[in-house]
């Protein structure tokens, strides 16, 4: 990691350059293994690929994984895809190569298989504070009232009752994957344990998953709350601290006036660009680039220091993302825009 610090303290602002052309895949799907990723580093050079992101490849349950976003291990590497000393010589490959490794940090949830989580579960009351846990079914309810449903097929609400402890737990996207209570100053050293052994891999950017959840207080919606804000800052902090060469990237599927809010040399460097991804896809649809033009006029611009990640489409597309305000003004019916 120190080779890569110093490479980078040269150009600091490599990820800004309009020569950054990425790819983001699953390492079973694209090449079988992490050994077999290695062996095609000369077809993504061939392609010009110089920034890779790895989907979640770490521990995760047999079945109910949610493609590797319910964590069991932030230092196990799934099995079937190779182990950690894999893993490590991938990115020195891809260093060497000048390909950027890019890897997910899954941190407002765990699986329900971690050993915090399997500690919380057995009634350890220091592991318990590391999530949400309710008695009372009216408090649940209190917080269901302005919490958005995430997956409303798969489960009404943003808990999950667990009959073995008569609990209610914070469960915002599948009953498998527990929120961690960053109430807990505890929560915030343990992750960030986490999040500095991924950095020391050798990867040069962390995509901060689900990170608008990550605070939470009754009565909002529990989303891009400012303490989201604070915390992610604290994170940044930390890793500038023992991993200089490492940036965040924003993936926030919110409001498009809240994703420019996690953009800044102290949150995220880098930002998945939502906005404009669905509207490309919309001007395709309809023949018209009115409404990207105008979304793009008033939401694009971000602090200078940092860059969007403009994307064709992603694993996680599954909102359309616009400001029904822009719509309005040019006189469409946002609830008139199908998903193409």
């Amino acid at each position: 990691m120190e080779n890569l610090d110093e490479k980078r303290l040269a150009n600091p602002q490599w990820y800004r350059s309009e020569k950054m052309l990425g790819m983001a895949v699953y390492v079973d799907l694209f090449a079988g293994d992490l050994n077999a990723l290695h062996a095609k580093i000369p077809y993504l050079k061939s392609l010009g690929i110089n920034y890779l992101h790895l989907m979640p490849l770490y521990k995760s349950p047999e079945g109910d994984s949610d493609g590797g976003y319910a964590v069991s291990d932030y230092r196990k590497v799934d099995q079937r895809l190779g182990n950690e000393k894999d893993l490590v010589r991938l990115a020195d490959a891809l260093s060497s190569e000048g390909i950027s490794l890019v890897l997910d940090f899954v941190f407002n949830h765990t699986s329900d298989e971690h050993h915090w989580a399997i500690e919380a579960r057995k009634g350890n009351p220091e592991f318990e504070d590391f999530y949400y846990f309710f008695t009372d079914e009216k408090e649940v309810q209190e917080y269901n009232q302005t919490c958005r449903e995430i997956f409303p097929t798969v489960r009404r609400g943003s808990f999950s009752y667990l009959e073995d402890v008569e609990k209610w737990v914070w469960t915002t996207f599948n009953s498998f994957q527990w929120d961690l209570n960053y109430s807990n100053p505890a929560v915030f050293n343990a992750i960030t344990d986490e999040m500095l052994f991924l950095a020391n891999i050798g990867c040069e950017g962390l995509r901060l998953d689900a990170l608008a959840f990550i605070w939470k207080e009754k009565w909002t919606q529990c989303e891009s709350l400012p303490k989201a804000h604070t915390l992610i800052q604290c994170f940044n902090a930390c890793l500038q601290i023992v991993a200089p060469a490492v940036l965040f990237k924003s993936e926030a599927i919110v409001h498009p006036d809240e994703v420019a809010e996690y953009i800044s040399d102290e949150e995220c460097q880098l930002s998945y660009n939502p906005l404009m991804m669905a509207l490309m896809w919309e001007s395709l649809a309809t023949r018209d680039t009115k409404l990207l033009t105008a979304s793009l006029k008033k939401s694009f611009t971000i602090a200078p220091e940092a860059s969007w990640v403009n994307y064709i489409r992603c694993h996680d597309d599954i909102g359309w993302t616009f400001d029904d305000a822009v719509a309005s003004e040019l006189g469409i019916d946002a609830s008139s825009i199908a998903v193409f």
